[in-house]
């Protein structure tokens, strides 16, 4: 049903001119170690492939962007460390692109990877998104963008 329903909005678009749709993923997590992790719905795993973390895509798209942000909760919300690196792949270990920020930590701070047109994938595949940071960040939440190309 979603297929079809991609179809659909991929067909209105050549219609529409040079539009595109945009998908918006709203995680939570929590963050407790130093290792590479591979982001989910509901959490974070060091597991990779982990079932629960595929975003399968009905359409050629790109992942846009991933933001993180610490939130606060009881005497957490400030982030340790000093940089964080998204990694996007696909399918089951393709590593299509990452990215690396630095930053100094603060009470409720958000970071923004933007890929831009630098992680494409196609129609059928699914992707993941692999986080690591060099500080414990506990409670947070990630937004990923997913356009249409």
């Amino acid at each position: 049903m979603i297929s079809n329903i991609a179809q659909k909005i991929s067909k209105q678009r050549i219609s529409r001119g040079s539009t595109s749709e945009k998908l918006i993923l709203n995680w939570r997590h929590y963050h407790s170690n130093t290792s590479t992790n591979t982001l989910y719905d509901n959490g974070m795993t060091t597991a990779f492939p982990y079932a629960y973390g595929t975003v399968p895509v009905p359409f050629d798209c790109y992942v846009s962007s991933v933001t993180m942000t610490a939130n606060k909760y009881s005497t957490y919300g400030t982030p340790d460390g000093s940089s964080a690196t998204v990694y996007i792949y696909k399918n089951l270990n393709t590593l299509v692109t990452s990215k690396t920020l630095s930053y100094t930590p603060s009470e409720g701070m958000t970071l923004t990877f933007n890929f831009d047109v630098n992680a494409p994938i196609n129609e059928g595949e699914k992707f993941f998104v692999r986080w690591y940071a060099n500080g414990l960040w506990r409670y947070i939440a990630s937004t990923i963008i997913i356009t249409e190309r």
